[in-house]
Parts: structure tokens; sequence; C-alpha cells
């Protein structure tokens, strides 16, 4: 299994990147509790996310009979609904201010000594992507989300032409942004990609490139050679992994798939072979997330 070495020699880390039970040190509890407030809410994001039903027969039955009875049925369905959506969004926002603060404290300096010494944080670190990678998958397996806010604009939009006094709790401003956030297939991971490309981290890029890049060699390193028991476990290291080597791909050039990245950080076909070869889950979404969100990607090796 290749590696930050830069080429196809098995990598080994120095140090075992304890997941189920690194603890926060008094050095890193600064950063810590601050992110961690946001890492918290996590479970009850992706609780919502997986029961999103949406409005699609509502949207359906007021485009085809549009009576009042049946847009008013829609709209009133609608507005919660948005809500949730909005939820969802105003955490995105909540990470862009603490992903800057912890990518910089987990990558400056020496990425591995500090993986190794600081552990908690490097965990919150895999959360991050791990909680991307996985509300990414639900997002692109549901169409209902797009549909519902483009419908719920248009109609707002109409309400406020006829004249109609409507309140409702999300402004002009915030739905033009919420439209570019579930605009793009991957808006949880687009969100950790704009922090470090928009230079929010403060934090010199080959360092970042350095420190994605272990995490990612690490989370393989670890299912490959089953550190772990559990298989949740297991699965979210393979969404950390995949999640760096996608942003690694994004600042690493020419991209860890290019013919001529000799000296990629990442091993790519390494890094597709243990997603393949796992089975105690499906991983044909993080196979896909690889091939689809990354420069390059060889379709061969992914047959």
């Amino acid at each position: 299994m290749g590696g930050i070495f830069g080429n196809e020699k098995e990598f080994t880390p120095s140090f075992f990147l304890d997941f189920e039970n690194a603890q926060p040190t008094d050095a890193e509890k600064d950063v810590y509790n601050q992110v961690q407030v946001v890492i918290d809410k996590h479970g009850g994001i992706m609780s919502k996310m997986r029961s999103y039903q949406g409005c699609t027969e509502l949207i359906q039955k007021a485009i085809s009979q549009p009576t009042e009875d049946n847009k008013k049925a829609c709209w009133e369905a609608l507005v919660p609904t948005v809500d949730i959506l909005k939820e969802f969004f105003l955490h995105a926002e909540e990470l862009v201010k603490v992903f800057p603060v912890l990518l910089k404290a987990v990558c400056s300096g020496d990425p591995e000594a500090t993986f190794s010494k600081h552990q908690a944080l490097t965990k919150q670190l895999a959360s991050i992507f791990d909680f991307a990678m996985a509300y990414d998958e639900l997002k692109m397996s549901n169409p209902a989300i797009s549909n519902d806010f483009s419908y719920y604009r248009r109609t707002m939009s109409a309400m406020k032409m006829s004249g109609k006094d409507i309140k409702v709790s999300v402004s002009d401003e915030m739905a033009n942004k919420m439209s570019l956030f579930y605009a793009f297939p991957t808006p949880m991971l687009n969100v950790v990609k704009n922090c470090i490309q928009s230079d929010k981290t403060q934090t010199d890029k080959n360092s970042i490139i350095t420190g994605l890049s272990l995490m990612s060699c690490v989370c393989i390193h670890l299912v490959d050679k089953r550190k772990f028991n559990n298989s949740k476990i297991l699965m979210y290291c393979l969404r950390a992994a995949t999640g760096s080597a996608i942003i690694v791909d994004s600042l690493y050039e020419p991209g860890i798939f290019h013919p001529k990245a000799k000296k990629a950080p990442i091993s790519a076909r390494a890094t597709i072979s243990v997603l393949k070869n796992f089975t105690d889950e499906p991983t044909i979404n993080l196979i896909n997330a690889l091939r689809y969100n990354t420069k390059d990607a060889d379709p061969k090796l992914f047959d």
C-alpha cells in the first residue's frame, strides 16, 4: 500500500491512531472544546437527514391540480421542511467557522508528530470528513431536497409578486446562499474544500497537503490491517480517508491520479484497492465519490 512517500511502497505510520479511545490533552482542550460543540450536532443532523421525506407528492399535486387547497397544503408542508434544510445549511456555516481553526492546529508544523501527540484533534478532523461524506451520500440519493427548495423559492417569489404578506424564517439573502449550497452534489465536502481554497485556514498549502495525505494514508492503513474489530469504526476510517484524498487531489497538482503524479502523496491505486476489498459494509458510494470528484481518475482502476 503506497502512501506519503510518493511511491507504491507500503506505508506504515510510526504511531497508532486510536479513534476509539482518543481523549483531549490539556494542550488540545481550547481548540477541542470549540470544535466539539459543532461535532456534537452531527448525530442529530444525520438523523434528520436519514428521515427526510420531502414534499414530492404534494408538489406534484399542486402543479398538476393547482387548486387553492392543493397549493395551500403544499405550502404548509414546505415551510417546516425548508426549516430543516435551513438547519442543515446553518450547520455547514458552523463548520466553516471551526474547520480552519482545527486544520491549522493539526496541519501546522510536523503533521505526523501532531497526529501522534494530539490524537483527539486528529479524530475531530476525521470526524468532520466522516460526517461530510455520510451527509453528502444521503443528499445525492434524495433528489427531494433540491426539488423541495427550488419549488419553495418559486412559490415564495410568486406570493411576493402577488402582494401576499408572508412570514418565513428564510430571508432572501439566506435563500440565495442556501441555493448555492444545495446546488452542489456534495455540499458539505464542498464547504470544507472552500475553506481551504479561500485560505480561511491561514495554513500553508503544502502543510495541508501533507497533513490530509497523512490522514488518508493512516486511515487506509488502519482498515487494510484491520486495526479495529468494529466495522463502524472501519467505515469511519474509509470516509475520512476518501474525503481527505478528494481534498488533496483538489490542492495537489497535477492530481493524485494523473499519470505524471509519480510523487503523489497518496496512492490512489492503494486507496481504491482497500475500498474495493472492504466487505463489511457497501463502499460503492465512496468509490464513486473518489472517481467523480477527482482530476484525471483512470476508469480502469475502478473496474
